[in-house]
C-alpha cells in the first residue's frame, strides 16, 4: 500500500464491481485480496501444485510444481521447506528473475526431472514435512526459521506414512489435511499432486496420489519420450540377380 510503513498482520478485502449503466453488463464476480503483513498483495492464482517427496533408492527425482497464471513473475517470491521434527525450516529458494511459462508452470527440482526450470539443491525431506510459497526473499528464512503465515501464499503438508504434525498444519486453512504420498501404498512411484489443477490456495483436500507429471496438466499427465533404436543383422547368403530378400528390423526404445 502506497506510503504505508507499518508492518501489521494480513488483511483481507472482497472487491465487487457494479454499474448504475442499465445498459451495461459487467460480467464478473467478487474477488478476495489478501494483504500480507509487509503490503504486498498475495498472489490470487499461483499454487503449489504438485510435489514429489520420496522416489525409491537415491530420491534422484524429486521436484515441486507451481502452477498458476500463464507467465506469470515469481519477483519477490519464495519457496520454503520445513523439517517436520522441529518444525523449522531447512530451506529456502528464491525466485525471483522467474516466471511461470507459456502453460502455467514452473518446476523446482533435481536436475534430472523433465520440464526442469531451477534446480533444487539439497533435495526434499520425506515428511512429515511441508513447503511452503511466501512473498519474500530467501534471506527472510534463514535456516531454522519458525513456522509463520504472514505473507504466505500456499503451503502442502505431506507425508509418508507418518503421524500428523500439528504443527505444521498451522500452515494449512482450518480444517485442511496432511497429505500422504504414500495414500496408494505406491509412495516410491506416485508424487501428491492437485487434481484438478490448480485449487484454492492453502487448501489440500483436492490431493491425490497418481504418477509423477511435472510441467504437465496432472489431469492428463507429461507424454512419453521414447528414444528409438533401430538394429538388424544380415547372414550371409546367395541369391540371384532380380531375387527378393526378406530383412527383419527391431526398433527398440533406448
Amino acid at each position: 500500500i502506497v506510503d504505508d510503513v507499518d508492518s501489521e498482520g494480513d488483511e483481507t478485502i472482497e472487491l465487487e464491481l457494479s454499474t448504475a449503466d442499465a445498459g451495461l453488463t459487467l460480467d464478473l464476480t467478487a474477488q478476495t485480496i489478501t494483504i500480507g503483513a509487509s503490503d504486498q498483495v498475495i498472489s490470487s492464482s499461483i499454487v503449489i501444485n504438485e510435489v514429489d517427496a520420496d522416489q525409491i533408492s537415491g530420491d534422484d527425482s524429486e521436484f515441486i510444481e507451481l502452477y498458476g497464471t500463464p507467465s506469470e513473475s515469481l519477483d519477490g517470491m519464495v519457496v520454503v521447506l520445513y523439517n517436520g521434527s522441529n518444525d523449522l525450516s531447512y530451506t529456502a529458494v528464491d525466485l525471483d528473475g522467474f516466471s511461470l511459462n507459456a502453460d502455467g508452470f514452473f518446476v523446482l527440482g533435481d536436475a534430472g526431472v523433465q520440464n526442469l526450470d531451477l534446480e533444487l539443491v539439497g533435495g526434499i525431506q520425506n515428511g512429515a514435512d511441508a513447503v511452503a510459497l511466501y512473498y519474500g526473499d530467501d534471506t527472510d528464512f534463514p535456516t531454522g526459521t519458525a513456522i509463520t503465515t504472514s505473507s504466505l501464499i500456499d503451503a502442502l503438508v505431506y507425508d509418508t506414512g507418518d503421524a500428523d504434525d500439528v504443527a505444521l498444519l498451522a500452515l494449512l486453512n482450518p480444517g485442511q489435511p496432511q497429505v500422504d504420498e504414500g495414500g496408494n501404498g505406491a509412495k516410491d512411484t506416485e508424487s501428491n499432486s492437485r487434481l484438478p489443477d490448480g485449487g484454492t490456495q492453502r487448501n489440500t483436500d483436492t490431493y491425490v496420489q497418481q504418477l509423477p507429471s511435472p510441467g504437465c496438466l496432472n489431469t492428463i499427465g507429461c507424454p512419453v519420450v521414447l528414444n528409438p533404436t533401430a538394429s538388424f543383422e544380415l547372414t550371409s547368403q546367395s541369391v540371384s540377380e532380380g531375387d527378393m530378400v526378406d530383412v527383419t528390423v527391431t526398433i527398440a526404445d533406448s
